[in-house]
């Protein structure tokens, strides 16, 4: 039952429910275990609530942004900043691209809401936005995060939902990284330190698709537990490079994160 009483903690942080710092005075121990599958699936039908009351688009003038006459590609973040989300289309032509250095060195932005049809975003593009929280979820049609993209950023989780390339440095130093989920059938292909110094990175979930993780990924991730099936890449990986690992729970792990997003 313990894994439940985390994962509604977690979710009653998120959600505000608890003031700051009062998680430890949570007891959920008298519950039963299908009072808590109700209860996480409460938490589970607000949390999306609160998603969709966040993608409220920006306008067209936060971006300077050019297009080939197909797609649009934003080139600079020009707006005041807090949550941004990047329009699905511009002009009715689909946002595809982010470019390089897009929102590099920003400290107006607080969280970030890709496009549908995102499949590039560009070498150093949000690297050193501090103000930058929150969970990046990355569109499945996306193809590459180039190198640098996230660095130094403060994003607290990262969703993977396609076989993408992941560029040298592309999540590195980012030392609110608590969780990195890579969605069922995906197999994104890892370059070396594109996932490095998370310190605070604890959860990290990979299905038996992931088959090319760098050695030097997850260095200095110290508190690290990769969840995958048995018999996996990742868990020989994790075996490898003396890195906890957890098949048992991988299939309720996956199920629980799959549900959220």
């Amino acid at each position: 039952m313990k894994k439940w009483i985390d994962w509604l903690v977690a979710a009653l942080l998120c959600l505000a429910l608890v003031p700051f710092g009062l998680a430890e005075e949570i007891n959920l121990s008298s519950y039963t275990d299908e009072e808590l599958i109700s209860l996480r699936n409460q938490i589970n039908e607000e949390l999306k609530l609160r998603e969709a009351a966040r993608k409220v688009s920006s306008p067209e003038s936060d971006f300077v942004y050019v297009s080939n006459g197909e797609a649009v590609q934003i080139n600079q973040y020009i707006g005041k900043g807090g949550n941004v989300v990047i329009p699905n289309e511009i002009e009715g032509l689909p946002v595809t691209r982010i470019a390089a250095e897009a929102f590099r060195n920003t400290k107006k932005i607080t969280g970030i809401v890709f496009p549908d049809k995102l499949e590039f975003i560009g070498n150093y593009a949000f690297y050193d936005a501090t103000r930058l929280t929150g969970i990046i979820v990355l569109p499945a049609t996306v193809k590459k995060v180039d190198s640098h993209a996230f660095q130094s950023s403060n994003i607290s989780g990262v969703v993977i939902q396609s076989s993408c390339e992941i560029g040298v440095n592309a999540f590195s130093n980012v030392s609110n990284l608590e969780f990195f989920y890579v969605a069922e059938g995906c197999a994104p292909d890892f370059a070396h330190s594109s996932l490095t110094y998370a310190k605070k990175l604890k959860t990290v979930i990979f299905p038996d698709t992931v088959v090319d993780i760098h050695m030097k990924n997850l260095t200095n991730s110290n508190q690290a537990t990769i969840y995958t099936p048995a018999g996996s890449f990742a868990e020989n990986f994790a075996k490898q490079n003396f890195i906890r690992c957890n098949t048992q729970e991988y299939a309720e792990m996956a199920a629980y994160y799959a549900s959220l997003y």
